[in-house]
């Protein structure tokens, strides 16, 4: 038998609601940005404030980080908190050689 090891890295986003708290994980950055910017555009389709057009151009030139602090400021409550970013994975496995 060994061990085999595969080190990785995905990215995460979790979040903290009324609900609880919560994660998902992705391959890459770019699957996780797109699911933010899913559900930033999902909580804001029915606005046609300044702001939301703002956040809107925002997601569109990929600026997450600027999107994300206005709609916190502007659209999202307070109980409701976001975190995303890349974490290091470490994957071992006992293999046997017959």
């Amino acid at each position: 038998m060994f061990l085999m090891k595969i080190s990785t890295t995905v990215w995460t986003l979790a979040w903290d609601d009324t609900d609880g708290t919560d994660c998902l994980f992705f391959a890459g950055e770019a699957e996780c940005m797109d699911h933010l910017r899913a559900l930033i555009t999902g909580k804001i389709s029915g606005s046609n404030i300044e702001e939301a057009d703002q956040i809107r151009r925002l997601l569109t030139i990929r600026d997450f980080g600027a999107a994300y602090e206005l709609w916190q400021e502007n659209f999202n409550v307070d109980s409701e908190t976001y975190n995303w970013g890349p974490q290091a994975l470490e994957i071992e496995s006992e293999s046997a050689i017959a």
